[in-house]
């Protein structure tokens, strides 16, 4: 059956969606799918896979993570060196008489203003030219924030240089987990899923270890120090720039996008290995002819009004949300000044050490999530959230009612707030810090894919915006509630996840697809299986 065009623009993305198939099956996974699924298993970890994906989160992840992190600890420095405070003789010379409180927000938030712009057109860039070449030419737009950033003489400047690497980072934060799902072997997908979160907290940590006091915001080094702090992500440019280009385009987007079959069957051999390459194409000509099952060709709107795109586009857009909105951005972004508030005077070392827990969790998440699943870790991560986030709100009460501000030294709640508040970022990274990057890409066929990533990308960008820009003035107005808000947040999305998020370790995105094809006929009594489990690991509650 001939197949239509498809465009590259974002408005009408013609992603073909077969019909249903009106035969029922006692089980979503036939016989045949099981065989070929342990078949899948037998995928190498190859030197190029490993490069490829090393490429991916240096050049891109660790971008998003570096600077996300990156503006909380030298604040001071920054604020004071780009107000006129410093010598006579410095090199950088301005006018600005004082960076005001609305200024440092927007030098925070904006970041995630440009994350969202990068993110919106990034699904068709990678359409249209390819996953590879858009991160390697996306290094012109790090180079240019770099740059303004660097060598700012004016909070203005500076905050240009952020808005301009959020464009980059926007764009990274829809190509990476892109890349790398669709160069991994489903053996591995989830491991190597979980590397550009992992990439992202190390990264993170990073920037928090190299902008405590003690190592470059020193009084005789405030208006040098800072700027190198800011430089630093001009190496992972390099990095990608020179592994990269060494490195295939995805097989899925040879094959089924511009159906170079011999070049997505090279790469697949380079991925893979000699072995496990032949079951993995098999697998990527499933889903293409079930992409092309229909020639009607099916444009953006039908992701909101078909149900078996509307799903998982809905679980997406849930997964994405459910990072940001249950205020992981508030520890993140101002955990120094809420340690301050709570009696706490080495904040910037406290911040450095939320960095490492961080770092811990993502590594606990990269050991179990093919042994437990993306969906009973995301249910851990996010139960835990509440759990730790109620607590953190409660020392935060003894604290504000207990104590004043002029109480100088540690006190035993705001101990323990450090503590619960190390509890809610390994809670974080444990679930809602990983899954959602891996989880999306996964959801969908591989024409649906760039744009159900770019929506849920751009909705993760916004509620970043929300929860930085507002914060702040949570923390002034709310004080001691505002974790409260939190934990009511983590618990709604617990209660969403459990009832709506499917199991998808270890299936194939054809058996992920008819998954989504039945569960939408089904009501709430109804039970239907992935993975050859009842409901209550694959819940199938009809949207």
């Amino acid at each position: 059956m001939a197949r239509m065009q498809n465009s590259p623009s974002v408005i009408h993305a013609n992603v073909q969606y077969g019909r249903e198939d009106n035969s029922e099956r006692s089980n979503l996974i036939s016989p045949e799918s099981k065989v070929a699924g342990t078949d899948l298993q037998r995928s190498k970890l190859t030197f190029v896979l490993i490069v490829a994906v090393t490429a991916a989160v240096i050049g891109s992840s660790a971008q998003f993570g570096y600077n996300t992190g990156v503006i909380n600890n030298p604040e001071n420095a920054i604020r004071s060196s780009l107000s006129g405070n410093k010598s006579s003789n410095s090199l950088f010379v301005t006018s600005h008489s004082t960076y005001s409180n609305a200024e440092w927000a927007a030098t925070a938030s904006i970041f995630a203003v440009g994350g969202m712009l990068g993110a919106l057109p990034a699904g068709a860039l990678a359409d249209f030219i390819g996953r590879k070449w858009t991160m390697l030419l996306n290094n012109i737009i790090a180079i240019v924030g770099i740059g303004l950033e660097s060598f700012a003489v004016h909070p203005y400047m500076l905050i240009s240089g952020r808005f301009v690497i959020g464009i980059n980072s926007g764009i990274n934060t829809v190509l990476a987990p892109l890349y790398i799902s669709e160069v991994s072997p489903v053996k591995y997908r989830g491991t190597m899923g979980v590397s550009h979160q992992f990439v992202i907290t190390g990264t993170i940590l990073l920037s928090q270890v190299l902008g405590i006091k003690q190592i470059i915001g020193r009084p005789d080094n405030e208006d040098y120090g800072w700027r190198i702090l800011l430089a630093v992500p001009i190496l992972f440019v390099v990095i990608q720039l020179v592994l990269l280009p060494w490195c295939p385009e995805t097989p899925k987007y040879l094959y089924i996008k511009k159906r170079r079959e011999k070049a997505a069957e090279r790469a697949l051999k380079k991925f893979c290995g000699p072995v496990g390459y032949k079951e993995e194409l098999k697998a990527m000509e499933t889903e293409y002819e079930e992409s092309g099952r229909s020639t009607k060709s099916v444009v953006i709107t039908d992701f909101f009004v078909k149900p078996p795109l509307r799903r998982p586009l809905i679980i997406s857009i849930a997964l994405h949300m459910s990072q940001q909105l249950t205020g992981i951005g508030s520890i993140l972004l101002y955990s120094t000044a809420i340690f301050s508030d709570a009696g706490i005077t080495n904040g910037d070392i406290a911040t450095t050490v939320v960095g490492v827990v961080l770092v811990i969790g993502t590594i606990f998440t990269i050991v179990l999530i093919e042994r437990f699943g993306r969906r009973t870790l995301m249910l851990y991560g996010l139960g835990g959230m509440t759990v730790f986030f109620a607590l953190v709100s409660s020392a935060f009460c003894f604290q504000y009612g207990f104590y004043t501000d002029s109480n100088n030294g540690a006190t035993a709640p705001g101990i323990l707030l450090v503590i619960f508040t190390f509890g809610v970022t390994f809670s974080f990274a444990l679930g809602p810090g990983a899954i959602p990057w891996l989880m999306v890409a996964e959801l969908f066929q591989q024409e649906a894919r760039p744009f159900a990533v770019s929506i849920a990308t751009i909705v993760n960008w916004l509620t970043n915006f929300a929860i930085g820009f507002a914060f702040p003035f949570m923390l002034q107005h709310l004080k001691p509630y505002p974790f409260i808000i939190f934990a009511v947040t983590s618990a709604a999305f617990w209660v969403f996840m459990f009832l709506y998020l499917p199991e998808t370790k270890g299936k194939t995105v054809d058996e992920i697809t008819q998954y989504f094809k039945k569960v939408t006929k089904t009501n709430w009594n109804q039970n239907k299986k992935l993975n050859g489990v009842d409901s209550s690991s694959s819940p199938t509650t009809a949207m």
